[in-house]
Formats: C-alpha cells, structure tokens, sequence
C-alpha cells in the first residue's frame, strides 16, 4: 500500500496509521487488564503475536477483499446490495490474522528446510517421476518425517477469530474516512466532508435481523472504476510457475500457503478420514489427478484480450460486459395505490426489480473489472491453476476469480500456453468448436464443420473487424469463446499450411447431461442410454429436446381439457425453459427448485413486437409449477431406470440418517439412570428442607451437600450455563467393520442449553458415509450444527460452532445423497480421464462434465474418455455401496413405525389422581432422534434382534410410543411415518371401514421399534451393454 497508488491505494495507506495506533493502544490496554478483565486475558495472547503494522495490514486488505467479493459477485451470500453480513466479515478477518502467522512462521529459521525442500520435490514433479505410485508415497513418508520437527501453529479457536475479528472491524470502522463532496442548499455551492466509509447496521428478512456492514456508495463506485489488481490477495491469484505437487492431503498447491486437498467445509469427520485415508496411502490417484489438473499451462489470449480491453474502455455494454453507466427508471407510482393493496404489490415489486437490476450492474462490471485487471498482470507470462476438491472429489481451480471454470470471458481469455501442430484432423476440430461456441452444437459432426464453412466470411470479418464489423460473434452463445474461435480458425487457414499451424486454443467435449449418463449406466437402461448418447447414433441425441417434445403433448391434452394453464403455455415453449430442470433433476433438484428455475426462464420470453414480457407477474407462479410437474412427469417416463435408482440412494440414505449404534441406548439407559438417583435425592433433599420451617435455607444447603459430585457426564439441568462433556463424532474408517461410537470425555464446552448430553445420545449422528472407486471416502456435512451466541464489540454474533458435536440433518442426508452419488462418479470419471492423458502425453483441462485438449488430441481424448467411463462402470458400482453400507451400519438399529387402535379412555393411574399423565399416555417423537429414552414395555420386539444384540434391550423398552389421537378416518397416509413404506407394520385389514357407536372411544396410537439395519433390494437392471459405450461418436461431443 502507497501514497502513490490509485484512490482506493492511497485511502488504505491513510487508515494503516490510525488503525495500528488503536490495536497498539489495545495491547497496552491487555497489559495492564486486571484479572476480572476475562475478555482481554482471553485474547490478549493471539492479539501480540504480530505487531500491530502487520495486523492492521492483514485487517484493511482482508476487509477491502471481503468488501469487493460482495460488491462484485455477492459472494454466494444473501443480503442488501453494497453491505457485507457482519458475522461472515469478522471469520475471514480472524482467520486472516491467523494465516499471517502461519506464514511467518513458515519463514522462521527453524523451518527454513521446508523451503529447500520444495526445490526436490518440483523436479520430481517435472520429469514426472511422482506420477509413479511408490516414489510418490516414499516422498510424502519423507515429508511427513520432516514435518514433524516444524513448529506450526494449531488452528485458533472459534471464540479467538471472532473475537479479534470484531474488535479490528469495529477500529476500523472508526478511522476509515473518504471525502465527499456535499452540496450546500445556502450557498448552492458543493463542499467536501470526511464522512465513513462503512457503517455497522442491521438488515431486515422475513422477521430476522442481521448485521451488516454498509459499505458507502462513493467507495463502492470506487471499486468499480478504478484497476484493483493492488488490491488482490496474492494466496489466491494464479501462479507462474507449477504449483507444489499434492504428496499429502495438506501438502500440496501454493509454494508457502498451506492448503488442503479438500474443501472439508469445516466437518470434522472428512478430515478425518481425509487424513487417515492419505496416511495409509489411498489417495494417490485422487492426488495424482490434482497434479494433472495443476500442470496445465495457460496464457492470456491476447488478440481477445484486446477487444476486451477496448469494449471496457468504451464504456459500452457489448457481449455481457455491462456499460459503464446505466440508468434504470424506477417505475411511476400510480395515482390509486394507497386504496388499491394489488397495485400497491405490483408497483413495490417493479421498484424492487428497477433496484436489483441496477445493483446486478454494478456489481457484473466490479466483476469484469476484476478479471481484466488479473488478465492485464499476467499478460506475459504462464498460468497455473492448483486445484482442490470438494468433498464430493470433485476438482476446482483454487484461484476463485479467474479461472477457467469461470464464465464465458475467462475462458476467452484463456488459451494452452504451448502450442501443437493442427496435424490431419485438427483443422476438424477447430471448426467445431466455433459451430460449438456459437451454440450450433445438436447437429452431427459434419453438419458443425459446414456450419463454420458456410459462415467463414462473418467469422473472418469477426477475426478482422470485431467492433467495427458485422459484430457476427457477439451473436453467440458464447461470444468471446466465438470471437476466440474465429481468431484462431482465420489465423490458420491464412498460414497456409493449417495441418503444421501451431494451435493454442482448447476444444471441448461436453458430456450430455452427464448425470443422466451415469444414471443410465448404473440401471443398464438401454432406452435412457440412447436419449444421452452411450450408444452409438447417426446424430447426437438431444435429451432436453425428448423431454419437451412430450410435455407439449401433455399440454395439448390438458388444452382439450379447457386447463388454463396449458392454454397459455400452449405453443410457447422452448428447449431452454426446461432445459436447466431437466439438467438439475437427476441431481435432487426439488419441485420448489424446479418452479423457481422455470419461472426465470419463462419470464425472459416477450413479445417479438412490444419486446415486453408475454405473461402477467401474477401468473408465473402458477405457470412455472404446472410446466415444472409435467418435466417430473415426462423424465420419469423417459429415465424409469434412473428413478428408481435415485429413489433406491434416497432410500438408503434415509435409513442410515436415522440409524443408531446399540451403544446409545446403553448409555441411554445408563444416563436415565444416573438422572432418576440424582433427581430422587434432589426431591429428599427438598422436601426434608421445606419440613423444617425453621431452618429451611440451612436445611436445603444440607441437603444440596449430600448430592453425588457433579459428573461432568451428568448435564446439570438447572443451570442455565451447563458445562458438559461433548460426545466425540463418529469415527469411522473403510477398514473398519463397523463405526466406533464415542462419548468419551474429550473437553468441556458451555451451552446455554439444558439435556445437551442426552439429546446427542438418543439423536442420530451418522452422516451417510461411501467411498469412491478412486478410494476417497465421501462425508455428506449436513448437520444441526450448534449456534453460539458470541458477545462482540459491535453486536452480539450468532455463529455456528462446527467444532461442537451435532445430530445430522436426517432430511437433507437423504435429499443430497443421490446427487452427490452421482457428483463422485463424475469426479472419479475425470480424475480418471486426467491421469490417462498425461500418461498419452497430452494437455488436459476439465470443467466437470467439460473436458478440453488440443485441437489436435481430440480423437486420442475421446477415446480415453469412452474407455475410462467403460472401466469405471463396468465395477459392480450400487452391489459395492450397498455391501459398504451393510458394513458400515450393520449393527445399527433403525426406526420403523407401528399403528394400532387404541381405547382413547385408559384405566385411571395413582399418578393420574394426583393431575399428571400416566406413563401410557405419555408422549414421544417419532423420529430416531427422541429425546423419550425408554418406556415400561421391557421385552416386546427383542426376539426379533439379533442375539449378540438382544441383551442390550433386556430390562429396556425398544418401543417408544406417541399417541396423536387420530381418529380412524386420519389413516390413509400412516405408513408415510415409517423410515420406509414396506417396514410398516400397520395392518389396515384390522381397522373397521366404518364408525360404530363406540368408535369416539378409539383412537390411533404409533409407535417406534428399533429394528436391526437393513436396506432394500436393488432395483433390476436392463439390457444395456456398457461396452457400447466405445462406438459412440457423441458421447463426448
């Protein structure tokens, strides 16, 4: 940061001063803190371990980043335009400090070998030794030795970030000033005042309030304008040399960063198995694939770049780059709105949308500004992307704003570094990657390369005279992939000799809604196969177009029925409405997701005359609802296979999500016990002291005294502050037989909450666990995480504490299942593809179901992708999950529902004279997770446990009843209550079909038993033969 450096430069070295002296002078204030001063003596030690200069540097770039990810994209975070959620603020400026010590550390003498060592393990990555299995795994022994003697730094605690991340934001706020110029209405003249640049405020949604930081419109249109690329922080722009090869599941990418292979999303459990899976040497291939991916070399296109500079320039709004200013007419408030509540809505609904659109605006041209910036700095030299995975294993470039996963500008800007000879068939490919990027990509090979000879001239007017020409590309699917094309393919018909041309440019060959394909594979579905091309065709199928072409004959039906919605539907929809749902389907899109992606796309369809949208606002909703049915309605028919697999995956996901291990209820019972003797002597204890009026305050300190000690196992519920032991996550490994379930007394965690204990015995905490045919072994995350209030300088933060031990989220387990099923077999299919390449010597890219080489390495890439999708599905990929299921959770117990027909007026009890409910009529939570441990029944359903399992149920009731009261006619949807229809024991030939005189006397009673763990039959397979594969031209096209 300078004096000398743009506007924005220069207000961030005018802060630094100001903002050191106050974190100095917070230093001295911890010195001198007293003990009762417990807030400072818990963060004082982390807040000296950087001079305060290096802490207020690391604040200002990390809290202007954070400003400019929300400014430019959102940031993937829901809130006002132009404000940062203040909890998500103070996390990334903590955790910054943090990394900034790490770093320091790193550079310490001490481990300074560290360094050196990196030299050795890149020219073993160069000359491509560590593509061999063993020196690769020898290499990460050796590191592992070496790392053992580091001094590193353990990860911070939630509380410290938070903490220290709110006190640096609120000095902050205090000395961020900029000058704005002010029109004075005396004078009429404008005057300059120093006003903040951010203020702390409080948003508004649906009934909750959030804390934002205001950023100030000046400073945001200062972002917008003005070249950021000072600004970037450096861990996570592109590098120029190749990136640190993965030899570990922490050891690989940036050169003095330390990343991780995963984006664990701060689950315990993956990294666990993360790290034990790299220990034992399993995922070799996985960080092979990585190192694939990470040696790509890249260059700025510079004839592209160029165009884009100029568009930018000009201020102009061309081929998605916004103009430079826009103005947006908020509509006109009508004369009867105040009487009127419907033209009220429609009126406040317009000036929403007039806002969003121009905030949408700015923040696209931050976000261009960003990339040409970062093209701008690398124009001369090489590009590498170090990848990671996501917990599915899926691969992502680490470097988040420009990349080639980014949108259609990135990769326009994007070419191979080094070039290869087009060679007989590449000049082929190159014409269909411009029919490709132009969107002319449903027609067959030969039709794409004399769509691009048929328009040659448009392309080389394009390549001549891209902004002063016909502007043919900007009519593009993809324009500046076009315009890349056309350059390229005009370049090497004018060599001359176009088969010793030097091509940089990638093709690509995309998967046909590639979700589908694995579907089809799994089930052998040889009628799904050939809608999604794996099997061999004249032509490419177009399963977007299949789809359509039966939801418009279930609108033509519904017309003849006089169904509104199918009249105005009638005759107006396109491939593209349904397209991103049937795209979504397979990977658990819901019906609500469904309507709302239907919805987007059928309010963009207008008028070709007034050029004004063709459907009422009010109608959309139901219309998009109507069309998103009829899509469900038609992919079932279509990919019956598929469905039934899926339904198969959510299936089983459910029962695992609520499964329990038989060791809960040992300690369920054990707890139960604890808790009745304590409660017991507690209620001696009062009442002995409520005898004595004398003395009662002595007497009940007495009997306090003669309590048992408080076990740190034994939650205190009349605390409101309890301090309890926290039960370990589940621990489980591939190896093992079956998972250990903890509850060891690990630390000691306050909740403001009573029972914790109890709740995480008797709740399910099994996320649904499998391992990839690579070996990486998946952990879905989704969990009712733990939220903690945390008391800050500016508000109180409500921050979810993923260190703390949480119940799974039974629902979105089973929902999330399938998609990510299938996620990690096209991840496992592209890491794969990847290592196959590299091992036929050529470059290799991917964007998931994407996959891109040289023009003249298509063919040997399309064989490579047929043969690898062939080798992966021709393992026994569902016979192998639901063997690892069995496994893992066979020894669990899972939670079936039973119905029957009760006397609603039971025998009165002593406990019923005294006003309180009888233990019958007590009632408990259907789902796995009740907190009602066990009831008087003792035996009933034992016989049916296995024996090793039964003692465990003896003196235990395994049924925990819940009487809803229903009345018989209520009974048409009971056996929705079981974790699967075929496990319910409800007998509907018991239940009379008609009331009788005494039926006001019966009532339904439910109940659970636990019963061991098990799964259903896998659905049958088709007649598929998956070597087809192998002949299909449009597989990858």
């Amino acid at each position: 940061l300078n004096l000398q450096g743009s506007t924005v430069q220069k207000l961030m070295a005018k802060w630094l001063p100001s903002l050191a002296a106050l974190i100095e002078d917070e230093v001295k204030r911890c010195d001198l803190a007293v003990g009762s001063d417990r807030e400072r003596a818990f963060y004082s030690p982390f807040l000296k371990l950087l001079p305060p200069e290096k802490i207020a540097t690391v604040v200002v770039m990390e809290f202007v980043r954070t400003v400019m990810n929300r400014v430019i994209s959102g940031d993937g975070v829901k809130g006002p335009p132009d404000s940062v959620v203040i909890s998500r603020l103070v996390t990334h400026i903590g955790k910054s400090i943090q990394t900034e010590y790490n770093l320091v550390s790193l550079k310490k003498k001490e481990n300074s070998h560290l360094l050196a060592r990196d030299v050795e393990i890149q020219n073993l990555s160069a000359n491509g030794k560590l593509f061999n299995i063993a020196v690769r795994n020898a290499q990460a022994k050796m590191q592992e030795e070496l790392n053992k003697t580091s001094t590193w730094i353990p990860k911070w605690p939630v509380l410290v970030t938070v903490k220290l991340g709110s006190l640096f934001t609120a000095m902050l706020i205090e000395v961020a000033k900029i000058d704005v110029s002010v029109l004075d209405t005396e004078t009429n003249t404008y005057i300059t005042q120093k006003v903040p640049a951010f203020t702390h405020g409080y948003w508004l949604n649906k009934g909750y309030k959030t804390g934002v930081i205001k950023v100030h419109n000046e400073f945001s249109s200062l972002l917008t304008d003005e070249p950021v690329k000072e600004l970037f922080n450096t861990r996570f722009l592109p590098m120029i040399v190749p990136p640190r090869p993965w030899l570990s599941y922490n050891n690989g990418g940036y050169l003095t960063y330390q990343t991780y292979c995963m984006r664990t999303k701060s689950s315990a459990e993956q990294a666990n198995y993360l790290e034990h899976s790299s220990k034992q040497d399993k995922l070799s291939k996985v960080l092979s694939g990585l190192d694939v991916l990470g040696l790509t070399k890249w260059a700025i296109n510079k004839p592209v770049f160029e165009v884009v500079l100029k568009v930018w320039n000009s201020g102009e709004g061309l081929a998605g780059i916004p103009p430079s200013v826009v103005k947006v007419n908020e509509p006109e408030k009508p004369d009867n709105i105040e009487n009127n509540p419907k033209v009220f809505h429609e009126w406040a609904n317009k000036v929403k949308q007039a806002k969003r659109d121009f905030a949408n605006n700015h923040s696209t041209r931050c976000d261009v500004n960003y990339k040409v910036a970062i093209a701008h700095a690398f124009l001369d030299l090489p590009l590498y992307f170090p990848h990671d995975l996501d917990f599915r294993g899926r691969a992502y470039p680490i470097p988040p704003h420009f990349n080639n996963l980014g949108n259609d500008l990135c990769r326009g800007l994007l070419r191979f570094h080094d070039p290869k000879p087009l060679g007989e068939r590449g000049l082929h490919w190159l014409r269909i990657q411009l029919a490709n990027s132009f969107g002319y990509d449903k027609f067959s090979h030969d039709e794409r390369v004399a769509f691009s000879i048929d328009n040659y001239d448009k392309v080389l007017d394009s390549a001549k005279n891209p902004l002063d020409g016909q502007r043919w590309w900007m009519e593009s699917e993809n324009p500046w992939q076009t315009l890349a094309a056309c350059f390229e393919l005009v370049a090497a018909l004018e060599s001359g000799d176009p088969a010793n041309f030097l091509s940089s440019l990638h093709v690509h060959q995309d998967g046909t809604c590639n979700g589908l394909q694995h579907y089809a594979a799994l089930g052998r579905d040889l009628e799904g196969a050939k809608k999604v091309n794996l099997v061999s065709s004249d032509r490419p199928q177009d399963v977007y177009s299949a789809i359509l072409e039966i939801v418009e004959k279930e609108i033509e039906k519904d017309c003849a029925s006089n169904i509104m919605e199918a009249q105005l539907l009638k005759g107006k929809i396109k491939r593209k409405v349904i397209k991103q749902t049937v795209m979504t389907n397979v990977y658990g899109v819901t019906i609500i997701g469904a309507r709302e992606q239907i919805e987007a796309r059928l309010k963009e369809i207008v008028d070709p005359n007034t050029n004004l949208p063709i459907y009422e606002f009010n109608d959309l909703r139901k219309l998009s609802l109507y069309l998103a049915k009829k899509v469900f309605l038609s992919l079932g028919r279509v990919f019956e296979c598929a469905r039934l697999i899926q339904d198969w995956l959510n299936e089983a996901a459910n029962r695992v999500a609520k499964s329990l291990p038989p060791e809960s209820f040992n300690l369920q019972k054990k707890l139960k016990s604890e808790k009745y003797k304590r409660n017991k002597l507690l209620r001696a204890s009062k009442k002995s002291a409520k005898s004595d009026s004398n003395n009662a305050s002595v007497a009940a300190v007495g009997g306090e005294s003669n309590l048992p000690a408080n076990d740190s196992s034994i939650p205190d519920n009349n605390a409101d502050n309890t301090a309890v032991t926290a039960a370990d996550q589940l621990q489980e490994f591939p190896e093992a037989k079956k998972p250990a379930y903890k509850l060891a007394k690990t630390s000691t965690i306050l909740f403001k909450r009573k029972s914790i204990l109890d709740e995480l015995i008797a709740k399910p905490m099994s996320s649904v666990t499998w391992t990839t045919p690579l070996g990486l072994t998946v952990v879905q995350p989704y969990r009712k995480f733990v939220v903690r209030n945390i008391k800050s300088t500016l508000q109180t933060l409500a921050i979810i504490d993923r260190n703390i031990p949480s119940p799974v989220h039974s629902r979105k387990q089973s929902t999330a299942f399938p998609p990510n099923f299938v996620h990690s077999l096209d991840a496992s299919h592209m890491i794969l593809s990847a290592l196959s390449c590299y091992k036929k010597g050529i470059t290799f890219a991917s964007v998931h179901d994407s996959y891109w080489t040289h023009a003249c390495d298509v063919d040997i890439m399309n064989d490579v992708l047929r043969a690898e999708f062939v080798n992966l599905h021709s393992n026994n990929i569902m016979e192998n999950l639901k063997a690892e299921f069995e496994t893992r959770y066979g020894d669990f117990l899972i939670p079936i529902a039973e119905t029957k027909m009760v006397d609603s007026k039971p025998a009165k009890s002593k406990s019923s004279k005294k006003g309180k409910k009888s233990a019958t009529e007590k009632t408990a939570n259907l789902e796995a997770g009740s907190n009602a441990i066990f009831s008087e029944n003792a035996s009933e359903g034992i016989d049916e446990l296995p024996s090793h399992l039964q003692d465990v149920f003896k003196d235990n009731d395994t049924d925990l009843h819940q009487d809803d009261g229903l009345e018989k006619k209520e009974l048409s949807d009971t056996s929705n209550d079981s974790v699967d229809g075929s496990l319910s024991v409800f007998d509907n030939e018991a239940i009379p079909k008609k009331t009788d005189s005494n039926s006001s006397n019966k009532k339904l009673q439910k109940s659970i038993k636990w019963v061991p763990f098990s799964l259903p039959d896998l659905p049958k397979t088709g007649e598929l033969n998956i070597k087809e594969v192998l002949n299909s031209p449009y597989f990858f096209s």
